[in-house]
């Protein structure tokens, strides 16, 4: 995949990659987002990030099969220019902690999170990703 295909222009359909544990917080959350121009992928799919052109993740710590910071630590090596952003309702944030200090994430946002604040961290990651072309 050239980097032709990683670069989406301003005026195509925004996206965004959606991993989420499957609780009713990230249900609830993708109700949320999916009202805008926004395309939704489940997750975590390490392959399926690789296949798309993806601007923005939200990815929750607590996965199946992977960790949050793991993915988006994963992510930089795709996509450098994606926009990542981490949630949580645990304790014991050591590896978010980490990842956040590393500067693999732009956002933590913890659970429950109110939907209009989640919406807005949503537009803010995508006007980070287009200021930085």
């Amino acid at each position: 995949m050239g980097s032709a295909d990683r670069t989406a222009a301003p005026e195509r359909a925004l996206r965004l990659i959606a991993q989420a544990g499957g609780g009713p917080h990230e249900r609830r959350g993708s109700a949320a987002w999916r009202r805008g121009r926004h395309s939704l992928f489940p997750g975590p799919n390490p392959q399926l990030l690789a296949r798309n052109s993806v601007q923005v993740i939200l990815a929750d710590q607590r996965m199946p099969g992977m960790s949050g910071s793991k993915l988006l630590g994963i992510a930089p090596d795709l996509y450098p220019r994606t926009v990542r952003i981490i949630q949580s309702g645990y304790t014991g944030l050591e590896a978010v902690t980490e990842s956040v200090n590393q500067g693999a994430v732009f956002k933590f946002l913890s659970k429950p999170w109110n939907d209009v604040v989640l919406r807005e961290h949503i537009r803010e990651s995508f006007r980070r990703y287009h200021a930085s072309a």
